[in-house]
């Protein structure tokens, strides 16, 4: 039986797939630039905003900076990765608080 997109063994096999690739982005950090550590913690950060999929996009914030991400990787020219990160972390204090807000009794 082939795992379909929403199903959990999708899921699990993708979250498997994150661990690997958090995984081996820590041994390359050993030897690559310093540069490159923001860089690969913001497709970790995609992936996981990917990975909550529908329930996500239930959250504006998670999917707008799923969206931001995704952008600043098809981008042509240099980002300003400092700026990004300020933003991206505050959006996503947001969807956090929204969330927290939203799970209240």
């Amino acid at each position: 039986m082939t795992a379909t997109p929403d199903s959990p063994a999708h899921r699990d096999t993708e979250l498997a797939r994150l661990a690997a690739y958090l995984l081996a982005s820590s041994r390359c950090l050993l030897t690559e630039p310093s540069s490159y550590g923001p860089i690969r913690l913001l497709d970790a950060a995609r992936r996981t905003l990917t990975l909550l999929g529908p329930d996500g996009a239930a959250n504006q914030h998670y999917t707008d900076v799923l969206a931001r991400i995704e952008d600043s990787h098809r981008a042509k020219t240099p980002i300003d990765v400092a700026a990004l990160l300020d933003d991206l972390c505050l959006e996503m204090a947001r969807g956090l608080q929204a969330d927290k807000t939203a799970n209240q009794p």
